[in-house]
């Protein structure tokens, strides 16, 4: 009798497991539920478009600033602890705030010899595992530990311990949590793309989607 009282206990929240499940599995296959994850997309994807072709005047700043380094340097005889720092700051603004543009773009290196042979299935399976248990977890961990950093820094309005040097430090390490929110939502993003390819609602690569809307424009 308790044995039986037990399976009806167990069968009853099975039951309504498997009954939402094969709901679920309903509500993924349909066209709308496709559509809300391309529309989600394409917002992020759009905004660190956005960012990153404003970051990209950063990297012409970044060749002035070197190139008057070195005349400074060579033909003068001389430098300043001010243009050194805006090498740096440059620098750490360009890789931070372009990390999202960089990742839509599909630019980020992949150090391995199997992913490029695979289809486009295996491919958006490793993507996914990638950005459920990599991506997401690291963009967190950083974020969710520099948040005091960059809090304390703009308490004190931190600039440079040098003399001469740039006064306004805490903008850069105010870029450490923006630039991995911006990796964060690029990453989601990624991880829809291929969830819909695996599903059979092949969405297609940001970076084309991108381009296009990008030659669109231009047109």
């Amino acid at each position: 009798m308790k044995f039986l009282i037990g399976i009806i206990v167990l069968a009853i929240p099975g039951i309504f497991i498997i009954k939402l499940a094969v709901e679920f599995i309903k509500w993924i296959s349909d066209n709308s539920f496709s559509e809300i994850c391309r529309a989600v997309c394409m917002v992020i994807d759009s905004f660190n478009s956005w960012v990153g072709r404003g970051v990209s005047w950063a990297t012409f700043l970044v060749v002035l600033v070197v190139f008057t380094d070195v005349v400074m340097r060579y033909a003068f005889k001389t430098s300043y602890v001010f243009i050194q720092e805006m090498e740096w700051h440059l620098f750490s603004f360009i890789f931070l705030m372009g990390a999202g543009y960089t990742l839509l773009k599909d630019g980020h290196v992949r150090v391995d010899i199997i992913y490029q042979r695979l289809g486009a299935k295996p491919r958006a399976w490793i993507n996914l595992i990638g950005v459920i248990f990599f991506l997401i977890p690291g963009c967190y961990l950083i974020i969710a530990t520099s948040d005091k950093f960059v809090y304390n820094a703009w308490s004190v309005l931190e600039g440079s311990p040098d003399p001469g040097g740039i006064p306004y430090r805490y903008l850069v390490k105010a870029c450490i949590p923006a630039g991995f929110v911006l990796l964060l939502l690029q990453g989601i993003s990624l991880g829809i793309r291929s969830f819909l390819t695996i599903i059979g609602k092949e969405a297609a690569p940001a970076h084309d989607v991108c381009t296009a809307k990008h030659i669109g424009e231009e047109n």
